[in-house]
C-alpha cells in the first residue's frame, strides 16, 4: 500500500471533544441542576451563585456529571501524552517537556478521577479528596497548558509552526487571560473580604479558558494535520 493510499485518523477531534466535553457537561449539569432545585437560577460566571461541584452533587445531575467528566479526564490527558509526540512530529528537538508532558497528564486525570469519585460523598476524608483533586486538577492541566506554549512558542519563532500565527496568538491569549485571573483571585482571596462571594465565579471562568483552550489546541492540530496512519503491509 503505498503512502498516498494509507488510512489516516484525524486527532484533532480529541482535543476538541475533551474540552467541549468537560464545557457541555458543567453547563448541562447546571441546568439540570437548577431545574431540580438543588442549584439557584443565575448566571453562575457573574453572579457567583454556585460552584461547579454543586452541579454534580445530588440525583438526577450526579448520573450525568460523574461518568462525563471522567471520560473527559481521560481524554484531556490522552491529549497531552500525545501533543509530546506531536511536538516531535512538528521538529521540535527532544526536551524535559516531551518527557514531562505525559506525566502531568495522567497524574492529572488521576485527581480528577478522585475529585469526581469523591463528589456527593459525606465526611471530611471526602471533602479533603474533591478539593485537593480538584485543585492539582486545575492546577496541572494549566501547567501542561503552558509548558505545551512554551514549546510551541520556540517553534513559531524558528518559523516551522504550519498554521496561522492568529491561532497561536489565541493560544497566548488565553493562557495569558488564565494567568491574570489567577493572580486576581489570588490577591482578592489574600486582602479582600467578600472574596468568599465571588470564588465560584472565577471558577467557572477558569473551566471555561482552561478548557477553550483545549479546543483551540484541536484546531492547531488540525492545521498541521496531525494524524494517526495505519500502514498495512502485502
Amino acid at each position: 500500500m503505498n503512502a498516498a493510499a494509507t488510512p489516516r485518523l484525524p486527532l484533532h477531534v480529541l482535543p476538541v471533544f475533551a474540552g467541549a466535553l468537560v464545557l457541555f457537561t458543567m453547563h448541562v449539569c447546571y441546568l439540570v441542576a437548577a431545574a431540580q432545585g438543588h442549584v439557584p437560577w443565575c448566571f453562575p460566571y457573574l453572579d457567583s451563585c454556585t460552584s461547579i461541584s454543586a452541579t454534580g452533587r445530588q440525583w438526577p445531575e450526579r448520573g450525568i456529571f460523574k461518568p462525563l467528566m471522567t471520560i473527559a479526564a481521560l481524554a484531556v490527558a490522552t491529549t497531552f501524552w500525545l501533543s509530546a509526540r506531536w511536538l516531535s512530529v512538528l521538529g521540535d528537538a527532544p526536551s524535559r517537556t516531551q518527557r514531562l508532558l505525559p506525566h502531568l497528564a495522567w497524574i492529572m486525570a488521576l485527581c480528577i478521577v478522585v475529585y469526581v469519585a469523591a463528589l456527593g460523598e459525606a465526611g471530611q476524608a471526602a471533602r479533603l479528596l474533591r478539593k485537593t483533586g480538584v485543585t492539582l486538577g486545575f492546577g496541572l492541566t494549566f501547567l501542561a497548558e503552558i509548558l505545551l506554549l512554551a514549546r510551541l512558542a520556540a517553534l513559531q519563532r524558528a518559523g516551522v509552526v504550519p498554521w496561522p500565527p492568529s491561532r497561536f496568538r489565541l493560544l497566548f491569549a488565553l493562557v495569558a487571560l488564565t494567568l491574570a485571573l489567577g493572580v486576581v483571585s489570588v490577591l482578592l482571596s489574600a486582602f479582600h473580604t467578600g472574596y468568599a462571594r465571588m470564588d465560584d465565579a472565577f471558577e467557572w471562568v477558569f473551566a471555561l479558558l482552561l478548557n477553550s483552550w483545549l479546543v483551540v489546541l484541536g484546531l492547531a492540530w488540525r492545521d498541521s494535520g496531525y494524524a494517526l496512519a495505519a500502514q498495512v503491509d502485502r
